[in-house]
């Protein structure tokens, strides 16, 4: 109701009924206390019926959703604003939350090249105090612990998962790739054995590997000692392209027996006759 009165004493009233909306508009929301770095956090509106919501994340972010959501870069704690319209009023209310980060991590594969399966190694993480580890071999297999051991059974390469909870909750996963290698050890009988002794014959060797495949590859770690017996009581030979002269005619079986710069073992028999 207005009522006014002019100079003279003359009076006047105008009374309007429900002229003035009073509404009891309350901002509100949830939210969790903390939250991982990179995780995207909801904030549900449970606000007082409303038609306008404009959300401040305190990291230079915002949105106009009715419900807020927001992935946090980096560690810290951010205040988060909530204001809410309703067609008259606005009200507003901020929460801190605390974003923890990232759990940093890595791990090491001993042997780093390893021999051909069965091939048993050893995972070694450098992760946070308190954490938990759970590792994905990639041949299917899975292990706990730090340090971890295991076996593979077949040769082939391998992604290595290693998925690190750190104390704060917060999840992530880090991967290698590796390899076993199989090795094959080839030698190649002389073409020429024929002819009157004393016969020099000449040997050739492969040093292969069908991993990754297809087909076969050179080996990537070379040879680091070799044995040849040529199989007629002679000395062993202890060179990479070995040779031997042959004092008479007959049937030899000459086995070569090599260890690869990264400990590996191989060895080869072939069977030759000379001086027929």
């Amino acid at each position: 109701k207005l009522k006014v009165t002019d100079a003279g004493g003359c009076t006047d009233s105008l009374t309007r009924v429900a002229y003035v909306t009073i509404n009891n508009l309350i901002a509100s929301f949830t939210h969790p206390d903390t939250a991982c770095v990179n995780t995207l956090v909801a904030f549900p509106n449970t606000s007082a019926p409303h038609i306008g919501s404009t959300w401040t994340y305190g990291d230079g972010g915002t949105g106009t959703s009715d419900a807020g959501s927001h992935s946090y870069p980096a560690p810290g704690t951010y205040f988060v604003k909530l204001v809410v319209f309703d067609g008259y009023c606005y009200d507003s209310i901020t929460h801190p939350i605390v974003i923890q980060p990232a759990a940093v991590a890595s791990f090491t594969i001993t042997p780093t090249n390893p021999c051909p399966a069965p091939a048993t190694d050893s995972f070694v993480a450098t992760a946070p105090p308190g954490s938990t580890i759970i590792w994905k071999y990639g041949d299917g297999a899975t292990g706990t612990g730090n340090p971890s051991s295991h076996t593979y059974g077949s040769n082939g390469q391998y992604t290595v998962k290693m998925i690190v909870t750190n104390a704060s909750g917060c999840i992530d996963t880090f991967s290698q790739v590796y390899t076993v290698y199989s090795l094959i050890f080839r030698i190649h009988r002389p073409i020429d054995t024929t002819g009157c002794v004393p016969k020099t014959v000449f040997f050739s060797t492969d040093l292969l590997t069908d991993v990754p495949g297809p087909g076969l590859s050179p080996y990537p770690y070379p040879v680091s000692t070799w044995t040849c017996d040529f199989g007629d009581g002679s000395p062993t030979s202890s060179a990479p392209t070995p040779s031997h002269t042959y004092t008479a005619p007959g049937i030899y079986h000459i086995t070569c027996t090599i260890t690869t710069s990264n400990g590996c073992p191989a060895t080869c028999t072939v069977t030759v006759i000379v001086g027929t």
